[in-house]
């Protein structure tokens, strides 16, 4: 029998070492890949509820007695964000995006001024209508970007449903099953 001088592998092992390597990463990916759109979800529903939280600062320190809206008929999301943006001067911008979006975060012009936001730096839809913290609890105040808009194509944040903040500032998640069979959240536009 001969012994072998090195302890170093064979071609054959090798190749099966790198072959199950293979197949482990294959049913890996698949599972890491459905976390991080988890993930996603989740700081997205984290972002709506925040924004929602300080609209509700924004009613409570005397800004207005509605939630943030811009003046004018069906204003954008952005020109009402924008308010809220005013008020609380410190916002990053990555708060008005959903992380599953392609938007670009707003920042500020100058060092230590408050954020500019525009149509292409918030990915959340807004309420078109004034609501007070008096209002139905089950009315919405903001959703992912996933309104339907007969004039232009929306991209969607999230392919399988979408948050939606209602007034209480809880965000429920809404399958895309349950949003066929339902009407999408009333008021709320880009």
């Amino acid at each position: 029998m001969r012994i072998r001088k090195g302890a170093g592998f064979t071609l054959v092992e090798l190749l099966v070492v790198i072959a199950i390597i293979s197949v482990i990463a294959g049913m890996l990916i698949p599972t890491l890949l459905k976390s991080r759109v988890e993930v996603y979800k989740l700081q997205c529903k984290n972002r709506l509820r925040e924004l929602g939280r300080l609209s509700v600062l924004y009613c409570d320190q005397g800004a207005s007695r509605f939630f943030p809206l811009a003046p004018g008929n069906n204003p954008m999301a952005y020109q009402s964000l924008q308010l809220l943006a005013n008020h609380h001067k410190d916002l990053k911008g990555e708060m008005f995006i959903c992380p599953e979006s392609r938007d670009v975060e707003a920042a500020a012009v100058e060092e230590g001024q408050v954020i500019q936001l525009s149509e292409d730096s918030v990915s959340y839809a807004w309420t078109t209508r004034r609501l007070t913290q008096g209002d139905s609890a089950s009315k919405a105040l903001a959703s992912d970007n996933s309104i339907k808009d007969p004039e232009r194509e929306i991209e969607e944040n999230h392919a399988d449903g979408l948050n939606v903040m209602y007034l209480d500032t809880s965000v429920t998640w809404l399958p895309k099953a349950k949003l066929e069979d339902r009407e999408l959240p009333q008021g709320l536009g880009k």
